[in-house]
């Protein structure tokens, strides 16, 4: 309801739903706090998937979306946008990790959604690149969506799917909007 208080919108939302995709992780690591207020205003059955961080789906993020602990061994472009290394990549999903972990605890924990830039492309990219992402969730239920199309063209739909595979990752991919419906691959 428009005039509901955002204090009151997930028991709402949880009195009407049994599945939220968190928004906020991708713009901000949640704290535990915030994470174990979650888990009590919802019931046993709720589910959370969270989204990564948009510094993990190689989206531009400035320093100040990191925890100042993290921060500190950040480094920015010219822009100021963060530029994602393998210790940072490293730091930010174990971060994630410990912070969410009550809602793992509590049995509410559903998915990671990596939601991957439209930029990274197979002109620019490799899909390899995800693997040290892939290892640091391996205990996790981490699903990714490519939002770029050409990774399903030819000449690349055969390798993108064979990747996939064999690393046992679903592949979440959204159609044209006006359909608005996901597909997912394991």
């Amino acid at each position: 309801p428009s005039k509901l208080p955002a204090a009151a919108r997930l028991s709402w939302y949880a009195e009407h739903f049994d599945y939220v995709e968190i928004n906020s992780t991708f713009y901000a690591i949640p704290v535990k706090k915030v994470v174990k207020r979650w888990d009590s205003e919802t019931p046993s059955n709720f589910l959370f998937d969270v989204k990564l961080h948009g510094l993990l789906s190689r989206h531009a993020v400035k320093t100040t979306s990191l925890p100042p602990d993290i921060r500190r061994d950040a480094e920015a472009n010219p822009r100021g946008n963060l530029i994602l290394t393998p210790k940072l990549e490293r730091l930010v999903a174990e971060r994630i990790l410990a912070e969410v972990e009550p809602l793992r605890e509590a049995g509410k924990l559903g998915a990671f959604l990596l939601q991957l830039s439209p930029s990274f492309s197979p002109h620019k990219h490799k899909l390899e690149e995800l693997e040290q992402l892939a290892s640091l969730f391996r205990d996790e239920r981490l699903a990714i969506e490519l939002r770029n199309r050409n990774w399903l063209t030819e000449p690349h739909r055969e390798e993108t799917l064979a990747f996939f595979q064999s690393k046992r990752l679903p592949l979440v991919l959204v159609d044209a909007p006006e359909s608005e419906h996901f597909t997912v691959m394991q």
